[in-house]
């Protein structure tokens, strides 16, 4: 982990200036790709596994779940729900390439051009899957999720509280509930971002959790910019923090 501390007033020194902190490593690329939209759909039955649809019928909002869905079906114990969308991909593809999903529930398995690539079991906190290997430069790819259904997951021995269950609660609907990025970049990459103001030393403490994909040693450095410092900030005008990384490794740094 990389640590660091800034000097602040804290009604000037914002969120949105940590977060320029944190995502500017100094790679040599770096691109965060939406593919919030309109996906298709498709309904199965959650006992199918990972077996594909044939075809998808339907469309989805995401980030969206299950009522959202048009032509609408009705959502019972054994359904589970499929999400199916394209990203062309350039000439180069970077060595980072992960799928990222805000939010989904119940259980997400991702599939890429037809090929698993990975399985994230619970619900309702962020899933990050490495679909490098599977993706095909310079060509269309496929990317499909599967999500589960609440009552297959309590029913294989997850805690109720894992799929959130209330009895005032009716409904568990499947769904992609926050946004689908992919993270192109580089490799070491931030993974992880923690902040914690001391107001009695006017002070902000960054953390950043940094991860290596790479099967050799990488070595970056971590920035913050001069956008982020404001003459009232009492930020230095820039920053600069090393990080090192082994080869496939979440690393540590002073």
């Amino acid at each position: 982990m990389v640590i660091a501390t800034v000097a602040h007033r804290p009604h000037v020194f914002t969120m949105a200036a940590l977060v320029a902190l944190a995502i500017c490593a100094a790679t040599a690329r770096a691109e965060v790709v939406s593919l919030d939209g309109t996906w298709q759909a498709e309904v199965a039955q959650d006992a199918q596994g990972d077996a594909m649809p044939a075809a998808f019928t339907r469309t989805i909002p995401v980030p969206g779940h299950w009522p959202l869905m048009k032509p609408s079906a009705p959502c019972g114990k054994k359904e589970a729900l499929w999400c199916r969308t394209t990203w062309k991909a350039p000439d180069a593809i970077p060595p980072r390439a992960t799928l990222r999903i805000g939010m989904a529930s119940f259980g997400t398995t991702v599939f890429v051009n037809g090929k698993k690539a990975g399985f994230f079991p619970y619900n309702f906190v962020p899933s990050e899957t490495d679909i490098r290997p599977f993706l095909k430069a310079g060509a269309e790819n496929e990317i499909v999720v599967r999500l589960g259904n609440a009552w297959t997951q309590n029913s294989k021995g997850a805690p109720m509280a894992h799929t959130g269950k209330d009895n005032e609660r009716f409904n568990y609907y499947p769904g992609i509930t926050d946004s689908v990025k992919l993270l192109l970049s580089d490799w070491p990459a931030i993974k992880r971002l923690e902040t914690a103001a001391d107001l009695e030393k006017g002070i902000v403490n960054v953390r950043a959790t940094v991860t290596n994909g790479a099967p050799h040693h990488s070595a970056a450095k971590m920035e913050y910019p001069p956008s982020v410092a404001s003459p009232r900030s009492g930020c230095p005008s820039r920053g600069a923090f090393p990080v090192s990384a082994a080869a496939s490794s979440t690393c540590s740094a002073p």
